[in-house]
């Protein structure tokens, strides 16, 4: 079972800009996110894989999708905890 108030933030855009970083947000606030930048890009069939994905995948298929790196931040939320990109 996963823990809902893990927290994950984008530390590298694999793309070369500063897409989505610095954001800190729980894995279902990721998924809302990802969804909006779906819809804003008129892709309905990825928003419904987002809505239907487990949470357990939902930031790797992030990090696939948008090339984004994320790290678990810590409960104290001073520090980054390892990547957790999926590859």
């Amino acid at each position: 079972m996963m823990d809902k108030e893990i927290r994950y933030r984008v530390s590298r855009d694999l793309q070369g800009g500063e897409f989505g970083m610095y954001r800190d947000y729980t894995v279902e606030q990721w998924r809302e996110q990802a969804m909006e930048w779906a819809d804003m890009d008129d892709n309905d069939g990825l928003a419904e894989t987002l809505a239907e994905l487990p949470a357990d995948e939902v930031i790797g298929f992030i990090s696939e999708m948008w090339g984004l790196e994320f790290r678990k931040v810590r409960k104290d939320k001073k520090r980054l905890e390892g990547y957790s990109n999926v590859k």
